[in-house]
């Protein structure tokens, strides 16, 4: 997709959304463009916008899991639900948990 502008819809985000700061490529052709450590700004339709770190992302960008900002854990998203995901800034750290 080209010639987005704001107020456009972003991989399935709420229109009118609001998102990244050109540090990576902000308008993503999908959720498999994203790695382990992006930060990222979660947009849902009638929810407030949150933030998180990317943990892992499925191959075919159908499920991405996120570390949220603000202690509240990890979660899976998936894209078939409408969440647009837009890098906000340099790359983080990975948080493992350990498990294996």
């Amino acid at each position: 997709m080209t010639g987005l502008t704001p107020g456009t819809d972003r991989i399935g985000a709420v229109s009118g959304a609001e998102g990244g700061d050109g540090n990576r490529q902000d308008l993503l052709n999908g959720w498999s463009d994203l790695i382990g450590g992006d930060r990222v700004e979660v947009v849902r339709a009638g929810f407030p916008v949150e933030f998180g770190v990317v943990d892992a992302v499925m191959p075919d960008g159908s499920i991405v899991w996120l570390w949220m900002d603000g202690g509240r854990g990890r979660a899976m998203l998936f894209s078939s639900d409408g969440i647009g995901l837009h890098p906000t800034g340099p790359r983080c750290p990975v948080i493992s948990d350990g498990a294996k």
